[in-house]
């Protein structure tokens, strides 16, 4: 099985070193469908509860979240800085990067049209250094109930709230609710 996709099973076992996971690519690949099947097997009615399926979500959840980061240098064309710049924001915390096989990856969660979201340093002030990165992406597209805006009262993102030009500060205070560890953000 890992035969077939000898070349992106590389990256993968590689990757997976990298994250500290003592698993074949093959056995990963084992566990993701096996993920998949309980998953699907419970949303049918009366289907089994999802759990134990919570790391095979967060592992594909990270991979895919991998996979869409842009590095350095495509964060760099998107804002028209040259990557010494992109890499001394991500040290400033004016940008958020996570450390992937070596290489900083930038979420796009933080980018709108050629420049980043409004009061992105801001919000990212206080952001723990510890946070996993999935934490991170997964705090900044999950709508939450402190973060109420329009004409319908409407639970937004943290995204979603910058892009709408309202108060940073807000987001930088919800921040704290992120965890080290791969989690769900508790909408508190």
């Amino acid at each position: 099985m890992t035969d077939s996709i000898a070349g992106p099973g590389e990256e993968l076992a590689a990757l997976l070193k990298a994250q500290g996971m003592q698993v074949s690519v093959g056995e990963f690949v084992r566990l993701v469908g096996e993920s998949i099947h309980r998953q699907r097997r419970a949303l049918r009615p009366g289907g089994s509860s999802p759990e134990g399926s919570f790391m095979g979500r967060a592992i594909t959840d990270y991979l895919a979240l991998v996979a869409r980061s842009l590095r350095v240098r495509e964060a760099a064309m998107r804002l028209r800085v040259d990557e010494s710049t992109v890499r001394r924001r991500i040290r400033r915390r004016d940008l958020y990067g996570f450390r992937s096989q070596g290489h900083w990856l930038l979420p796009r969660f933080q980018f709108s049209g050629t420049g980043t979201l409004p009061g992105l340093a801001t919000a990212l002030k206080d952001l723990d250094g510890g946070a996993h990165a999935l934490s991170v992406h997964r705090f900044f597209v999950t709508p939450r109930r402190d973060l109420v805006a329009g004409q319908e009262d409407e639970a937004v993102s943290p995204r979603q709230w910058l892009l709408r030009g309202e108060s940073p500060e807000a987001v930088r205070k919800l921040s704290a609710a992120i965890e080290p560890q791969i989690c769900t953000v508790r909408d508190r």
